[in-house]
């Protein structure tokens, strides 16, 4: 049945994740334009996402700075497989003070999307992208 329905546009925001963390800036732009314009997940969602990723690279980060090494880092943040290499990679070239930075931007401006501060999600969700993508490859 998963087959033929595919993902929920819930689960779709999902995979802007991968894609900002391991295929860069252009392909994170072309994502979020695909979720949002073509299969219409909901702004939320995608906010959800990038703070989420964020969180993770971030506590990686401050893990790997404590001397925790990647195994266990990624097994205590639930983190397998082509994640678990993508958050390590960037938690590293990221470190835990510009990771914390990150995360505190994504944080502000997802509840400048919510609050009515941001005139177009969409294109504060695409500068967020950008500065993401910019640092953490």
């Amino acid at each position: 049945v998963a087959e033929f329905v595919g993902l929920s546009r819930e689960e779709q925001a999902w995979e802007l994740q991968g894609v900002l963390l391991q295929q860069g800036t252009k392909a994170a732009l072309e994502k979020l334009n695909e979720l949002l314009r073509v299969s219409e997940v909901p702004e939320v969602m995608i906010g959800w996402s990038i703070v989420d990723i964020l969180r993770k690279v971030h506590d990686a980060a401050r893990l790997l700075d404590a001397g925790v090494n990647e195994f266990a880092a990624g097994k205590q943040l639930r983190l397998w497989g082509d994640a678990q290499g993508a958050v390590m990679r960037a938690a590293r070239t990221l470190g835990a003070e510009r990771a914390a930075r990150l995360l505190d931007l994504a944080v502000r401006t997802d509840a400048r999307t919510k609050s009515g501060w941001s005139s177009d999600s969409a294109r504060t969700f695409e500068g967020l992208v950008v500065l993401v993508g910019e640092q953490v490859r």
